[in-house]
């Protein structure tokens, strides 16, 4: 028998789930959760953290407000910190980033944001949990081909999706995931079993095999997601779908997480925009790469696929801004935008020759992006591979820059304290 349980601020939980079966949605509803495992939802001021949100303020914004705020998370995959304008010191990027500006102009922008990870899954661990990865042990990707052995997201951790779940509000995750088996879809570690009503786009591995309708290749399939007509962007199409959810869960409160396969590899861009950056001087410069410490490191930022990738990317933040306003939700929700580590500017070669070496490597030629003048990129931990944007746009908060260093894992317990919503005191957190 199945039985519908709406949340209520008495604390009557909601587990409304969607799963994927060959495109086709099904909604189930669990049985009721005790009232032990549930957060209190009362009117009382929320508790607040120390560390740097106590510094910046932003709990400042629940603070005698009893609507719940409604919240958008963009995550970028890739992105590294100078990719954006708003981070290098003149102010002037190569790419063209006019949407995450104007958020930029509206949010509290991180100037030393860090992911806790180099590298995919256990910087995304710590995202979803407020955890450092090393509670999971999980000291690198352990993603298929590098390794056999796969890392399966332990179901028991309470990610903020059942967080806000439980807490009353409707919850959907959009696109990349990479936290759960390839090999076996019917664990509990898929985001359908971890706190999201809804889910589209999530790939059965790390990343989609194309950025261009169908989008699968050998094997990287999107397992609930039906594709737009043949040569549809896969960004456009999940903001799309982004902006569809928004349009059906506006009279409720909810929790909406765009998680973008952009800007990681394929390079892969709409034509249009491509050749809007391969006419511009920038991108006819010769390729120039330092070479030390067995590493070779990109130095411009010039590759004009890459460019247009973040131009999409940027498009889309844009559109999911107007979609709020148009709806009349601006005021009301929190739009929180992150990467889960630095962009990919630096192959390691243990060769001997090694400028033979780089002559000789087409892959290592064609690193994406510079993290310059951070040092590295992604996959070391300098602060090329951990350094990453980080912008919070909330009602009620002073748009600013803040020099306080934070990390992705403080987002957890920082939108649970502007949600009034509290943990379980089991529920152990390294985020502040």
């Amino acid at each position: 028998e199945q039985v519908r349980i709406e949340a209520y601020s008495e604390g009557v939980a909601k587990k409304n789930r969607t799963v994927a079966n060959d495109f086709e949605r099904i909604e189930y509803y669990n049985e009721s959760i005790t009232e032990y495992d549930l957060y209190a939802l009362d009117d009382t001021e929320p508790e607040t953290y120390g560390g740097s949100n106590e510094q910046v303020g932003i709990h400042a914004y629940s603070e005698g407000a009893r609507k719940k705020p409604n919240f958008v998370v963009i995550i970028a995959d890739d992105l590294g910190q100078q990719d954006l304008a708003i981070y290098q010191k003149n102010k002037t990027g190569e790419y063209r980033t006019p949407n995450i500006d104007r958020l930029a102009a509206k949010s509290i922008n991180f100037d030393h944001a860090y992911s806790t990870h180099p590298r995919c899954i256990p910087s995304r661990v710590s995202l979803l949990t407020g955890k450092y990865p090393a509670r999971f042990d999980v000291p690198d990707d352990i993603d298929f081909p590098y390794s056999s052995k796969y890392f399966t997201f332990d179901p028991r951790q309470l990610t903020f999706g059942e967080a806000f779940q439980r807490g009353g509000y409707d919850t959907t995750f959009i696109g990349k995931w990479h936290l759960s088996n390839p090999k076996n879809l019917w664990d509990k570690t898929w985001p359908w079993d971890q706190g999201f009503n809804r889910t589209y786009g999530i790939s059965v591995k790390g990343n989609q095999g194309n950025y261009f309708s169908p989008y699968t290749k050998d094997g990287y399939d999107l397992i609930n997601f039906k594709p737009d007509p043949e040569g549809t962007y896969l960004t456009d199409q999940l903001t799309d779908v982004t902006n569809s959810v928004l349009t059906r869960v506006k009279d409720d409160p909810f929790l909406v997480v765009l998680s973008h396969y952009a800007v990681h590899l394929p390079l892969q861009a709409p034509q249009k925009e491509i050749d809007e950056y391969q006419s511009l001087p920038t991108y006819n410069k010769e390729y120039i790469a330092n070479v030390e410490n067995n590493e070779f490191t990109k130095k411009y930022r010039n590759n004009a696929v890459y460019a247009a990738m973040v131009t999409s990317f940027d498009r889309s933040v844009g559109r999911v801004m107007d979609k709020l306003e148009e709806l009349g939700l601006s005021e009301n929700t929190i739009v929180i935008l992150t990467s889960d580590n630095g962009g990919l500017s630096t192959s390691s070669y243990k060769k001997i020759n090694l400028m033979k070496e780089w002559k000789r490597n087409r892959n290592a030629r064609k690193l994406p992006t510079s993290n310059s003048p951070l040092r590295a990129g992604k996959g070391w931990l300098y602060e090329g591979g951990i350094r990453v944007p980080m912008l919070i746009r909330a009602p009620g908060i002073k748009p600013r820059s803040h020099s306080c260093p934070v990390t992705i894992a403080d987002i957890y317990p920082t939108m649970l304290d502007m949600a009034g919503l509290s943990l379980p005191p089991s529920q152990h957190k390294d985020g502040k």
